[in-house]
C-alpha cells in the first residue's frame, strides 16, 4: 500500500482504489506517479474550496498527469 503524506484529509474509499490503481504501474515509475498524482489532486480539491481530496480529484489527476503508458 502506498501512503499518502499530506495535510489535506484524503477519502478513505477513494484513497483504497487509487492505491490500487497505483499498485497498477510499474514499480520504476509508481513513486514519481503518486508524487505527481498526490499533488495535483490537492491542487483540485482547493480550486473546489475542499479541505478533503474525493474520488473525482485522484481520476481526473491520475488521468491527466500519469502517461497512458503507465497505466496497465
Amino acid at each position: 500500500m502506498v501512503s499518502v503524506q499530506t495535510s489535506m484529509q484524503w477519502d478513505p474509499v477513494a484513497l483504497s482504489k487509487y492505491n490500487k490503481m497505483l499498485n497498477l504501474i510499474p514499480v520504476f515509475h509508481r513513486r514519481l506517479a503518486k508524487e505527481v498524482v498526490n499533488k495535483k489532486a490537492e491542487q483540485m480539491a482547493l480550486a473546489r474550496g475542499s479541505t478533503s481530496v474525493e474520488e473525482s480529484d485522484i481520476v481526473k489527476s491520475f488521468l491527466t498527469e500519469v502517461p497512458k503508458a503507465f497505466i496497465v
